[in-house]
């Protein structure tokens, strides 16, 4: 697996934030291109599945391959879809810093109607624009005052009932 993913991703802050370290037994691909020569883990990550990192090896569309994240609790695993939301932290809207994103490999996808300042980004190229999206989501962006954070999915964790 591409050893650019970084090692670890952070999700939110303060009490609330969760660090990720990178899983590198284990990868993802979207449901629809699974073969039956991967050796799958798991199905509970909504469009993708967990294989086998050596099974990932073998994948000839490695743009179709994903790095997989764990908890630090190691209950929560989570792909990383290379999607990045970001914020500006001076609330100015996102335009004013479209082409410094598009200077690092990024699209912007979506700009949020309700918080202009806010919207989604999205990596140009592949698997290494993903590793270039989550280098930045692990670091920040150079010259850029922005807050970002990496889209995650999750597997679905089921919720007790109180009693």
């Amino acid at each position: 697996m591409d050893e650019d993913f970084p090692d670890t991703l952070s999700i939110g802050s303060g009490v609330l934030r969760t660090v990720y370290r990178r899983a590198s037994q284990l990868a993802a691909k979207p449901r629809n291109a699974v073969s039956p020569s991967d050796a799958v883990l798991s199905e509970s990550l909504a469009e993708h599945v967990l294989i086998d990192a050596l099974a990932a090896e073998r994948v000839a569309n490695r743009d179709a391959v994903l790095p997989v994240y764990q908890s630090e609790s190691g209950v929560d695993c989570a792909v990383a879809t290379g999607r990045l939301f970001v914020r500006t932290v001076d609330g100015g809207p996102i335009d004013k810093v479209r082409r410094a994103l598009a200077e690092l490999g990024l699209t912007v996808e979506q700009i949020n109607d309700w918080a202009p300042h806010s919207g989604w980004v999205r990596p140009t190229a592949g698997a290494a624009g993903v590793a270039i999206a989550l280098r930045i989501a692990a670091g920040g962006a150079p010259g850029l005052d922005i807050h970002v954070e990496p889209e995650l999915l999750r597997t679905r964790t089921p919720k007790v009932a109180a009693e």
